[in-house]
C-alpha cells in the first residue's frame, strides 16, 4: 500500500526465504525506473514495485467467500468469510503483494463446520 514511512513499513529479516522482495528504497528516485514506485510491500518493507500490477483472483473456500477491498490490484485486501454454521480457520485477511501473490502465503484460510474441530 502507498505509505512512505520506513519506520511504519520495515523489511522483516527472514522474509526473503518465503517470497521475492524487490529493491529496498526510500523514495521513487531510488527505483530508477518510471515504471516502478517506492511503496510499502508488507513484509518486504519499502520496495520498488512495478506500477499497475495485480494478483490472480483467489479461489473461495468451500462454504465461504472472499471480499476484495480493491479487486485483485496491488495492496488490495482479500477478506475471507464463512457461511452460517461454519468457522474460519487461518488468517482472515491476505494482501496482494509486489511479487503478484497473496500473503501471507504459508497458510490458506478454510471454513470448517462449527463444533467439528
Amino acid at each position: 500500500y502507498w505509505i512512505r514511512d520506513l519506520s511504519y513499513c520495515p523489511r522483516k529479516r527472514d522474509v526473503t526465504r518465503q517470497r521475492q522482495c524487490f529493491k529496498s528504497c526510500f523514495d521513487d528516485s531510488d527505483c530508477r525506473s518510471r515504471y516502478r514506485s517506492c511503496v510499502c510491500d508488507y513484509d518486504c518493507g519499502m520496495s520498488c514495485v512495478k506500477r499497475g500490477i495485480s494478483c490472480p483472483f483467489l479461489a473461495p473456500p468451500d462454504h465461504g467467500r472472499i471480499v476484495y477491498s480493491n479487486e485483485n490490484k496491488f495492496g488490495s485486501r482479500a477478506t475471507y468469510e464463512c457461511e452460517a454454521g461454519f468457522v474460519l480457520e487461518g488468517p482472515k485477511h491476505r494482501h496482494c503483494q509486489g511479487d503478484m501473490w497473496w500473503g501471507p502465503s504459508d497458510s490458506v484460510p478454510y471454513c470448517t463446520k462449527e463444533g467439528m474441530k
